[in-house]
């Protein structure tokens, strides 16, 4: 299953195939931990924003949100989305 594209892997996620998601975020969590790790500069802060990318995705995917775009380009909205959301929760109101 590690050898099949993330396109095939996202279809048979929402056909029900909890291993093909599990292969996609074996493929893809160092990744993102590393981006948001560069963005966020701190080891728990990132760990935890790649938690939440994990189970954005997931729920994107089983909503068939994302399904138009190519495979990383929609890991990435997610990371950015996901950091936005959490400099939006940390700045003090004006």
């Amino acid at each position: 299953m590690d050898k099949l594209s993330d396109e095939i892997l996202v279809a048979q996620f929402q056909t029900g195939r909890q291993d093909a998601f599990d292969v996609l975020m074996a493929r893809y969590k160092q990744r993102i931990y590393a981006y948001l790790l560069r963005s966020v500069k701190n080891y728990e802060d990132a760990e935890e924003l790649t938690i939440e990318v994990f189970i954005k995705i997931y729920r994107a995917l089983g909503n068939r949100e994302l399904s138009s775009l190519p495979g990383f380009i929609k890991l990435l909205i997610i990371c950015l989305s996901t950091i936005i959301d959490l400099s939006l929760a940390v700045q003090p109101p004006i």
